[in-house]
């Protein structure tokens, strides 16, 4: 489970790497909600790899999970 945990938290960190450069593209209130995105998927990328190493019966190690 903590395996299928990381994976959807890497796919949050790809969120929050294409939110980040469309921030940087974009101006006014477009650049607003990609900001947000990337603050969204930030903060969830980086619970998702917390709980990836912290819980469970088989916690995985913070260099295989990073």
């Amino acid at each position: 489970m903590n395996w299928i945990i990381l994976i959807i938290g890497g796919l949050f960190e790809t969120g929050f790497a294409l939110c980040l450069g469309k921030a940087q593209e974009t101006t006014g209130k477009e650049s607003y909600f990609w900001w947000a995105g990337f603050i969204v998927s930030l903060f969830i990328s980086m619970f998702l790899l917390y709980k990836a190493i912290s819980f469970g019966a088989n916690p995985i190690p913070v260099g295989t999970a990073y």
